[in-house]
């Protein structure tokens, strides 16, 4: 829990916090060791380096495809 209120003081990620802990948990279970209760993660589905990003349109697309290489617009 100390380690989840460090992170989130350093402002990391919810969703980066979250992946260590998981590690954590695997480790602790694989070494016969159980975690009891839940800790709570702030922003723990916070992907902050995904905020801004949006899908390409339709004519951003195709200006992609038809600079690409035949092998790529075929996959």
């Amino acid at each position: 829990m100390d380690v989840v209120t460090e992170l989130e003081g350093e402002q990391k990620a919810g969703s980066y916090i979250e992946s260590n802990l998981k590690a954590v948990k695997s480790w602790l279970t694989h070494n016969d060791t159980e975690v009891k209760g839940r800790i709570k993660i702030r922003r723990s589905r916070d992907t902050p380096t995904l905020r801004d990003k949006r899908a390409l349109t339709g004519s951003e697309l195709a200006v992609f495809l038809s600079n690409a290489p035949p092998k790529t617009r075929c996959h």
